[in-house]
């Protein structure tokens, strides 16, 4: 076990409000329920319409969404038909992360991140199978010992509330090298890094260096590690 020095943590598994839906139906979404804050009251949204701006690798849908049956707005939204996987890799005999590095298109940087990828349903039986395709593909690991990140293995989370993605969030525990793993896809261009302590992923997150979805994963397993017995120490 490994000892880490203590950021604040505030993050918690958020449950899945909403799944995708087809486009053109209306759709109502209750407002908040619980003590009154400061700012704005919450209201009852109703979606209007979802119109296709956009499509390419990704879709761009404009939604109408209707606030107490008085005003509308418009929102640009980022469209995923399909969910995603993100993955935490742990080895205990070092206590150390697997974390792979790639091109990032939207910050036009070479960034790090956890394992993720896309639950393909017409590839994939289930996310988790989808997750362990992904880290025998971009991390080259097979096997380990699975956890879920979020309250069960049916709980994603959304990656951005101007995004209809959602992702299912693993930890794998002590997975082993693969010499013949299933192939990257053509656009990815990944480093594999090996060996990442605890301590230097928390300084990357801290640097803003990982995606907030990275973080999330990185600050969940890091729980989840804790409450396995496999992580001691603040951090």
């Amino acid at each position: 076990m490994v000892s880490v020095s203590r950021p604040l943590l505030a993050f918690a598994a958020a449950r899945a409000q909403g799944r995708l839906f087809s486009f053109g139906t209306a759709r109502h979404c209750a407002g908040f329920s619980g003590p009154v804050g400061e700012g704005k009251p919450q209201h009852d949204f109703k979606v209007l319409n979802r119109d296709l701006a956009y499509a390419g690798w990704r879709k761009i849908v404009k939604k109408t969404v209707r606030v107490e049956d008085e005003k509308d707005y418009v929102f640009d939204v980022v469209h995923q038909e399909e969910p995603s996987v993100a993955v935490l890799v742990w080895h205990t005999q070092t206590n150390t992360l697997t974390l792979i590095k790639e091109f990032a298109p939207g910050r036009e940087e070479v960034a790090h991140g956890v394992v993720a990828g896309m639950y393909e349903k017409n590839k994939h039986d289930s996310p988790l199978q989808a997750a362990k395709y992904e880290l025998e593909e971009e991390a080259h690991l097979l096997g380990g010992t699975w956890h879920t990140l979020c309250e069960d293995d049916e709980t994603t989370v959304n990656a951005d509330k101007y995004s209809s993605n959602e992702f299912y969030c693993w930890l794998v525990v002590d997975p082993y090298v693969t010499p013949t793993p299933k192939p990257m896809d053509d656009e990815e261009f990944i480093e594999i890094r090996r060996g990442v302590s605890m301590q230097e992923c928390m300084r990357m997150v801290g640097r803003g260096e990982l995606s907030i979805v990275s973080s999330f994963v990185v600050l969940m397993g890091a729980r989840k590690l804790r409450q396995l017995g496999l992580l001691e120490g603040d951090f």
